[in-house]
């Protein structure tokens, strides 16, 4: 027999079920769930830029920065990278408003998206329950237009039916509720 004993057995039967326990454990909690960068529009994802957004380095420089003299003033903060406006659903997939919702709201977010010119994301309470909280939902559904891009303290909140074209003219009008 290869084990000298039952105990040398038992042993290294409990020492592989504690390495897969931990294999799988590292699987479930580590595991990609779709971030909000899969579901946003070529518009919101970062861009990659090889030599650095300003484009070749200068010499005498570090990578990417320009001179002293050119490109930004001296002693003035740089600008926070623009994002463009955005509409975003807050839902859950076990709400019946929201189930309900859902074929007027993927008309928009088709719609939106031939025009890109507006980002459109959902927001899932299972797997983003910490961007709901920090964006103070208190119900669902919840349509809220970002005109500076999401996250951001500034929206307009949808007040209105939840047909898709009271939600397009909503969002194509930046958020006016008229």
């Amino acid at each position: 027999m290869f084990f000298k004993s039952n105990s040398t057995l038992t042993l290294c039967l409990a020492a592989s079920l504690l390495v897969a326990v931990i294999i799988i454990f590292s699987l479930v909690f580590f595991r990609k769930t779709s971030s909000e960068s899969e579901h946003l529009s070529p518009e919101r994802r970062p861009e990659i830029h090889p030599q650095g957004p300003q484009g070749p380095p200068h010499q005498g420089t570090p990578q990417g920065t320009p001179p002293q003299g050119q490109g930004i003033p001296q002693g003035t903060p740089p600008s926070p990278p623009s994002l463009p406006p955005t509409l975003a659903l807050f839902h859950s997939d076990s709400c019946g408003h929201c189930k309900h919702m859902m074929p007027a709201w993927n008309k928009v977010a088709a719609t939106l998206q031939k025009e890109r010119k507006i980002a459109v994301i959902g927001i899932n309470d299972k797997q983003h329950a910490d961007k709901m909280r920090e964006s103070g939902i208190s119900g669902l559904p919840e349509v809220r237009f970002y005109p500076e891009g999401f996250p951001s303290s500034k929206f307009s909140e949808y007040r209105g039916d939840r047909s898709f074209e009271s939600i397009l003219r909503f969002a194509q009008s930046g958020g006016s509720q008229s």
